[in-house]
């Protein structure tokens, strides 16, 4: 049997998949985000590839378990496991006992240095990384080269806009820049990712659609999708804003800080969002005693700091709603308080949403008359085009994440 498979899979990779070799026997625990049957464990990669954030999976007795994470390697007989290893994805040449000192911008903790190649390519800025006893130094820069034992090194390569994976009988409806005709789907890719505005490629009866978001994802027989993206630039954070930022640079900041240590894209700040939720704030008529409200949407609310434009150097709202991280299970990606207890976690899920790309918010302190004074108070709803999959753990802990919040405005 493990001939057979071991065939499969070569066979597997001659045709342009690209997933890791096989391990035999072991499973990567957790982390599950979704399963499909397959009657061979080869067949697990390009299901993997079409699943949103699966970057692991495990077969056994004919179902693949597709990961969000390679967790811990436990002894599993029966088992198959592989990485999925997409061409946006790869990074150059391993270079031994070699370091490429300073232009430091983060690390990252990762036991093998391959495994650092993400972690840069979702860095803004990281053009180049240094792994040393477990931990990823990640560098805007390549400095002069210096022969350190036990060092290695890995320069992302520069490439152009490239097409991700197919996505079969996929549409993403709307969105749509232009239209025009193409005798397969890949040329209509090719299209896409030489038109700086488009995202998504959708190709259906000849029919090539390039869209400029990435919309909702909708079953459509015979129609073949492509995202196209750039393995060395990733979705950056927003500029830090200038010490003396309000609490709306203050709250996109530090939930894109929050966000890119758990390995997601920073997210923007949405003015005329911000404009909308601002003139609901403004109107202590329509809070009277506080609560939500507004304009609709995926909103959270949390006491306001009255810090004027000096809201740079102390953590806030973003930290305060990030605090439900322990209340969250990364094992079943769900609550383990739904009763609200402690808090529960719906701030959490609001702000770490996959999905969520941009946020905007309002804030006020208007007479409450349940509590007989002023009640500072700042709404935020958020909005986004992504994938909603399993949101991933913290690629650091949190005090470090802490410490980032403000590290820049000391």
């Amino acid at each position: 049997m493990i001939r057979t498979l071991l065939l499969s899979v070569v066979a597997l990779l001659a045709a342009g998949q690209s997933c890791s070799s096989p391990d035999y026997d072991v499973d990567y625990y957790g982390n599950d985000i979704k399963s499909t049957k397959q009657s061979s464990a080869d067949a697990c990669c390009s299901d993997c590839q079409n699943i949103a954030g699966c970057v692991v999976y495990t077969w056994r007795n004919g179902y693949c378990y597709h990961k969000y994470a390679k967790g811990n390697a436990v002894d599993a007989p029966g088992t198959v496991s592989a990485s999925v290893v997409s061409a946006s994805n790869q990074c150059g040449v391993l270079e031994q006992n070699t370091d490429y000192p300073g232009n430091d911008i983060a690390s990252t903790w990762q036991s093998n240095p391959s495994d650092c190649c993400s972690d840069c390519q979702n860095t803004p800025g990281c053009v180049v990384y240094a792994w040393r006893d477990g931990i990823c130094y990640h560098k805007s820069a390549k400095g002069t080269s210096q022969y350190v034992p036990g060092v290695i090194s890995v320069a992302i390569p520069s490439s152009e806009r490239q097409c991700g994976v197919l996505e079969q009988d996929t549409d993403y409806p709307g969105n749509d820049i232009t239209r025009t005709d193409t005798n397969t789907a890949e040329k209509c890719c090719e299209l896409c990712s030489t038109n700086p505005k488009c995202v998504v490629s959708v190709w259906y009866n000849g029919a090539c659609y390039l869209k400029d978001q990435i919309g909702s994802k909708v079953k459509v027989k015979a129609a073949k999708a492509y995202r196209v993206n750039s393995s060395n630039k990733p979705t950056s954070a927003p500029t830090p804003p200038p010490s003396n930022g309000d609490l709306g640079a203050q709250l996109v900041y530090q939930l894109s800080v929050i966000r890119q240590a758990h390995g997601l894209n920073a997210v923007e700040y949405d003015y005329d969002m911000a404009k909308q939720m601002q003139a609901w704030a403004d109107d202590c008529s329509q809070h009277p005693q506080g609560g939500h409200g507004g304009p609709y949407g995926v909103q959270n609310l949390a006491p306001a700091l009255e810090c004027g434009d000096d809201c740079m150097k102390q953590e806030g709202p973003s930290w305060w709603w990030y605090d439900e991280i322990k209340n969250w299970d990364f094992n079943t990606n769900s609550c383990t308080d739904e009763s609200g207890a402690n808090g529960g976690c719906g701030h959490f899920q609001n702000s770490l949403g996959t999905w969520v790309t941009a946020m905007g918010c309002g804030w006020s302190s208007c007479y409450n008359s349940n509590i007989g004074r002023n009640d500072p108070l700042v709404w935020c709803n958020y909005r986004g085009n992504g994938n909603d999959y399993a949101i991933p753990r913290p690629k650091k802990d949190l005090n470090s994440i802490h410490a980032e919040l403000t590290a820049a405005f000391k």
